[in-house]
């Protein structure tokens, strides 16, 4: 459960509460309006083995920390394997830029 501390900082686990899932891919919606902010938010995304669906937003800029993973991306019809576990670093496509 969140604990509010003093000031309005939020401590919660990665994964609380209840995700919404879009067949391999869950989705905890941590930080947003819901929780009172207006222009921020924080969601963990957690993909199943197989094919995930896209993530697109053309609303806003979105930018992906990776924990520990492994994948193949595709984009632009070029399918990429993607080894977070091998140096840390890998260049990500936001919204085909």
């Amino acid at each position: 459960m969140a604990v509010i501390l003093e000031g309005g900082c939020r401590v919660s686990e990665m994964r609380e509460g209840v995700p919404v899932e879009h067949g391999a891919l869950r989705i905890w919606n941590q930080i947003g309006r819901a929780t009172g902010a207006q222009a921020i938010s924080l969601r963990v995304l957690e993909f199943a083995t197989g094919l995930s669906p896209g993530i697109r937003n053309d609303e806003c800029d979105e930018i992906l920390y990776v924990l520990d993973s492994s994948w193949k991306s595709e984009s632009a019809g070029r399918c990429e394997a993607i080894d977070t576990r091998a140096n840390g670093r890998f260049k990500l496509l936001i919204n085909g830029r």
